[in-house]
């Protein structure tokens, strides 16, 4: 055997939006792990044994839709409703609606309309609506957390039987294959996992990676 390789994928689903109030959130994990066995050329491979390394990726996402929250509220459900539609349907009647009153009574009752007081505008609150609508303009939002890590054992002499170990000592193990980043550098020396060969060269190797991202998506209204 001169390669052996194994990944493994798992997602889970976290039921966080069946919860009234967060109805508004999904939310979902995954576990991926991998792991190699590489053997060394033949030459050298009863001296320096092989390389086996794995690694281990745990990812948490969030979705937020603001927009479902905020739908929550009557108030503001009505002020981000899109102006298109706000307006909608608020024509006022033609002539022929009005029972078809002759030009005279419609001139009569512009002018009436006109020397009518209009109604002052409230400053304070078209403005503290649209700060509202500003605020508010926040629609979506992903949240993504993931760490990854890993190790590298070089100089390892069994060879994999079944899922990358060898059953007969459980060599390196299942939890190592399986993506376990438990140091096993004295456990594999007292069971004779390691060559004992000084000319090996290749150094015992730790991965470790974390990312946080933030997407956010914006519409103003």
């Amino acid at each position: 055997m001169e390669r052996y390789q194994q990944n493994i994928t798992l997602n889970y689903n976290i039921p966080i939006n069946k919860l009234p109030f967060l109805d508004w959130v999904t939310a979902n994990a995954s576990y991926q792990s991998g792991y190699t066995w590489t053997a060394s050329p033949l030459s050298i491979q009863d001296r320096l044994g092989n390389q086996i390394e794995n690694s281990r990726t745990i990812q948490l996402n969030g979705n937020l839709s603001f927009d479902k929250l905020y739908d929550k509220s009557p108030y503001l459900k009505k002020l981000l409703r899109p102006k298109s539609n706000r307006q909608r349907g608020r024509g006022g009647p033609t002539p022929r609606q009005r029972g078809g009153r002759d030009t005279q009574d419609q001139q009569d009752e512009q002018a009436q309309a006109d020397t009518t007081d209009k109604p002052k505008k409230n400053y304070f609150k078209i403005i503290g609506e649209g700060l509202l609508k500003v605020v508010f303009s926040i629609k979506k939002s992903t949240i993504t957390y993931s760490q990854s890590t890993g190790t590298g054992i070089p100089g390892f002499m069994p060879e994999p039987t079944w899922l990358g170990s060898r059953m007969s000592d459980g060599a390196p193990g299942i939890p190592f294959t399986f993506g376990s980043q438990k140091d096993l550098r004295q456990q594999a020396a007292e069971n004779g996992w390691i060559t004992r060969d000084s000319t090996l060269s290749q150094p015992y190797l730790k991965k470790f990676q974390d990312a946080f991202v933030f997407r956010t998506t914006i519409e103003p209204v």
